[in-house]
């Protein structure tokens, strides 16, 4: 449009000039309708499929040692420390508890007598 067009009309006619203009198919046509929500939900359901692999890829499990257990759940407590929840506390301190004791199962710890203290 050209600015004379323009120059006859007030501010909200100005701002509303496309206010009525068709921006979709006008479609009643309801199989039409659902078949195109079909698709895109298929479309969405897949992206989201890759994008769940990417994230099971690189969400792998880092820890692999009862220390490295330890260390994130000496973590975990100065998390729940800072956010003063006391809640998660108690139950990280027992998850914390129950590694350490598995971590003391898996060292191979042979207690020696006085005696072969002083033999040597």
């Amino acid at each position: 449009m050209n600015e004379a067009a323009f120059s006859n009309c007030n501010a909200e006619d100005y701002i509303n000039v496309d206010k009525n203009v068709q921006t979709q198919p006008d479609t009643m046509d309801i199989d039409a309708l659902f078949q195109n929500f079909r698709e895109s939900q298929k479309e969405r359901e897949e992206e989201e499929e890759e994008e769940n692999d990417i994230v099971l890829e690189e969400e792998k499990c880092r820890v692999k040692t009862y220390q490295d257990a330890v260390k994130s759940l000496k973590e975990l407590q100065e998390f729940a420390v800072q956010r003063n929840d006391s809640d998660m506390l108690g139950v990280i301190s027992q998850a914390k508890v129950f590694v350490e004791s598995q971590t003391a199962k898996r060292v191979k710890c042979v207690q020696k007598t006085l005696l072969d203290y002083w033999e040597k």
